[in-house]
């Protein structure tokens, strides 16, 4: 009987990864409309790394986190992978990380009535005078502190649109398809009360990270990219974006 069991073990530690895990445990947070609770589907991204792992028969549970919690969960190993972070030097030394998930880019929104066509003839001085607000925790903060603007952190997406909306802030640097999200769940009135502009070519990229104090996370990320290309080459990934309205209305909300 020992020696079966023996044999059954061994042939465990040598069969694929997948095959051999009952289910990875996956961290994120509330980030909406990429990541949430809240949200049908968990929300894009959340869509996203499912369908691939999924396309190579690996089960996974999504667990909610604080930010700062799951990525300490990150650095101890104490989750399988995560999503969806930026590439930073610091991240790079606790995770290894995967091909491009999505990509992302950046607006400045305003509340038209507070700030007018006349006011924009001189936008920059505008943006000099007010500043510009993000929500915690925006990668953008510390890119933004070295050009010597002006910052306003505000604790989340409904008191940054609940500013705008009342003046208290006048310009909302933020993440487009975030503030399209928010201005359809938490703004008192419709999409053309906003105006919108771009600083400069700002495209940031998300990406899932596998700890490194976990000895399987290099061939758990290869099976992952696997994924995420069959479900490119399949249209299923181009059919989770398609269910997302805020990608729908993009071209009309931003100018």
């Amino acid at each position: 009987m020992k020696k079966i069991l023996l044999a059954i073990a061994v042939v465990l530690v040598f069969l694929p990864y997948e095959i051999a895990a009952k289910e990875i445990v996956i961290a994120t947070g509330e980030w909406p409309p990429y990541s949430s609770a809240k949200m049908s589907n968990g929300g894009l991204c959340t869509e996203l790394v499912q369908a691939a792992f999924e396309a190579v028969n690996i089960r996974v549970k999504f667990k909610f986190f604080p930010w700062k919690r799951a990525w300490l969960n990150v650095e101890r190993g104490k989750v399988d992978t995560s999503f969806p972070w930026r590439k930073n030097d610091f991240r790079e030394k606790y995770a290894l990380f995967s091909k491009e998930l999505y990509e992302e880019h950046s607006i400045v929104l305003y509340d038209k009535q507070f700030v007018t066509d006349e006011d924009f003839q001189n936008r920059d001085a505008l943006v000099e005078q007010h500043g510009l607000a993000f929500v915690a925790g925006d990668a953008w903060i510390s890119v933004f502190k070295q050009k010597n603007v002006k910052i306003t952190i505000v604790p989340d997406l409904v008191s940054a649109i609940r500013m705008l909306e009342r003046g208290r802030v006048r310009f909302l640097h933020i993440n487009t398809e975030v503030a399209l999200y928010g201005v359809d769940k938490y703004g008192q009135g419709t999409g053309t009360d906003f105006g919108t502009f771009s600083l400069f070519d700002d495209a940031m990229d998300n990406h899932v990270v596998f700890p490194k104090k976990i000895a399987e996370s290099e061939e758990l990320r290869d099976r992952f990219e696997k994924g995420l290309g069959l479900i490119k080459e399949s249209g299923k990934y181009s059919e989770i974006l398609s269910r997302y309205k805020f990608l729908k209305v993009s071209q009309q909300f931003i100018e």
